[in-house]
């Protein structure tokens, strides 16, 4: 079976479907953002948002160009410790964040929602016929080939 590449449309409507079902549990459930910001500052929190390839082509399809700089999104991770798509207590990349970044709540933990969620994810990725490869998310998002801008 072959794997899903960038210009095949049935993995990025897949990604979509299973984000929006996200979504739909997320609010259901009564978790909301709060939009203080603090859930972008990984250093801070002790945390590493991870993803999967399919997350991160996603993202590269959906999200805006992060803020310039020069040594890419890993040093600005590391020089400030927070998320680059966050402004203002805000997520710019709100469309195509990660599951990650869906299922951090401020207000309790995630627990076994989450681990449901991500169990299904991992079921997304081998019904496309996807490695499954769960690792973090900014400094490998650079190093992959990006999807066209949907």
């Amino acid at each position: 079976m072959s794997a899903p590449y960038p210009g095949d449309a049935a993995w990025f409507e897949a990604m979509r479907g299973f984000y929006r079902a996200v979504d739909r549990a997320v609010s259901r459930l009564g978790a909301a953002c709060r939009s203080c910001g603090l859930c972008c500052h990984f250093e801070d929190g002790g945390q590493i948002l991870f993803a999967s390839r399919l997350e991160r082509l996603y993202f590269g399809a959906t999200a805006p160009a992060p803020p310039a700089n020069p040594d890419g999104p890993a040093e600005l991770l590391r020089s400030g410790g927070r998320c680059p798509f966050q402004a203002g207590g805000k997520c710019r990349a709100r469309r195509g964040r990660p599951l990650g970044c869906r299922l951090h709540f401020c207000s309790r933990p995630a627990g076994e929602f989450s681990e449901f969620w991500h169990r299904r994810l991992k079921r997304l990725h081998e019904s496309l016929g996807e490695e499954w490869r769960y690792a973090p998310f900014l400094p490998l998002r650079s190093a992959e080939k990006q999807a066209p801008r949907v």
